[in-house]
C-alpha cells in the first residue's frame, strides 16, 4: 500500500508557467487530508518551495521537503533539519578553478542565496530560478561563502552543458541536470533518493510504500528507489525508461490524472 507520494516540481507537478493547477492542488490536498504523506522533492533551494507547501497545506508535524536535489531535508513546520550534505571548501575551490579555465559563470547555491560569479558576464540562471531567491553577484576571487553551499550550478546553452558534463566528473562530485540548460553539482553520493530515503525512514515506511513522479535526469535515482515510479509524458527518454508507468504531460495535469486513477478515494 502506498503511504508516501513524492514529486518533482518543474515540468512534472507544475505547468510550464511554474504554477500548480487547481486540479492538481485539489487532488494532492485531498490525499494529504486522507493521511498520505506528500513530499515535494526538488532541485530548488528553500524559498522555491515555501509558497507551494503553504498552498497545499503541507505544514503538519510530519510534513517534510527535499531541497537541492537531496542535499537538504527539512521539516516544513519547524524547519528542523533531518539531513544535509554540503560541499567542502576544497571542492568549491576546484570548481572555481574549473570555471575560470572554461571561462563560464558559476552559481554557488546555499539554502536561500545564489552567489553568482560575474568574471565572464552574468549567466542565464536568474531567468529561470525559482521565485524568492536572493542573488549576490561576485567576482570569483571575492567569493568567500558565509553560508553552507549545498549545490553548484552552470547555466548555459545545452550543447555547452553537454561538454561541461562530460569533463566535470573528475571533480569527484555528483553531477546531474534538472533541465537541459542547467548542470548541477552536489556532494558525492547526493541525489533525491538519498533525501527521500531519510524522510521515508523518519516516517516509519519503506521504499515499496512510496510513489514518485519525475521528468528529468535529477529524478532518476528517486524513481529507481520508489516502489511505484511514474514519468510524465514530457520526460526525458532515459527517465521514461526507468519509470514503471507513464502518465500525461505536466501541461494537462498528468500527476493528478495518475493519482485519480490509482486511489479509489478520488473516484
Amino acid at each position: 500500500m502506498i503511504h508516501v507520494i513524492a514529486s518533482d516540481l518543474d515540468h512534472t507537478l507544475l505547468r510550464e508557467n511554474h504554477a500548480l493547477s487547481k486540479e492538481t492542488a485539489k487532488v494532492l490536498t485531498h490525499l494529504h487530508d486522507q493521511g498520505l504523506k506528500v513530499i515535494l522533492a526538488s532541485g530548488r533551494p528553500v524559498p522555491g518551495l515555501t509558497d507551494l507547501n503553504a498552498q497545499l497545506g503541507l505544514m503538519q508535524p510530519e510534513d517534510y521537503s527535499i531541497y537541492l536535489n537531496g542535499a537538504l531535508v527539512l521539516n516544513n513546520r519547524t524547519g528542523y533539519e533531518i539531513y544535509s550534505r554540503t560541499l567542502t571548501a576544497e571542492t568549491l575551490e576546484a570548481v572555481g578553478q574549473f570555471a575560470q579555465q572554461e571561462a563560464i559563470p558559476v552559481e554557488y547555491i546555499s539554502a536561500d542565496t545564489v552567489y553568482s560569479t560575474t568574471d565572464f558576464g552574468r549567466s542565464s540562471y536568474s531567468t529561470f530560478a525559482p521565485k524568492g531567491m536572493k542573488f549576490s553577484y561576485v567576482k570569483q576571487a571575492e567569493f568567500f561563502p558565509r553560508k553552507p553551499i549545498y549545490k553548484i550550478g552552470f547555466a548555459n546553452e545545452p550543447l555547452r552543458i553537454d561538454a561541461l558534463q562530460a569533463t566535470i566528473k573528475m571533480l569527484n562530485v555528483s553531477v546531474t541536470r534538472s533541465r537541459r540548460e542547467f548542470l548541477e553539482l552536489m556532494p558525492l553520493g547526493v541525489n533525491k533518493a538519498v533525501g527521500l530515503e531519510k524522510v521515508v525512514h523518519q516516517l516509519g515506511y519503506n521504499a515499496q510504500q512510496v510513489m514518485a513522479f519525475g521528468d528529468e535526469e535529477n529524478d532518476l535515482e528517486m524513481l529507481r528507489y520508489a516502489g511505484v515510479s511514474i514519468a510524465v509524458a514530457n520526460a526525458q527518454t532515459k527517465v521514461k525508461a526507468v519509470a514503471r508507468y507513464i502518465t500525461d504531460t505536466n501541461e494537462v495535469d498528468g500527476v493528478a490524472q495518475f493519482l485519480k486513477s490509482w486511489f479509489s478515494t478520488l473516484s
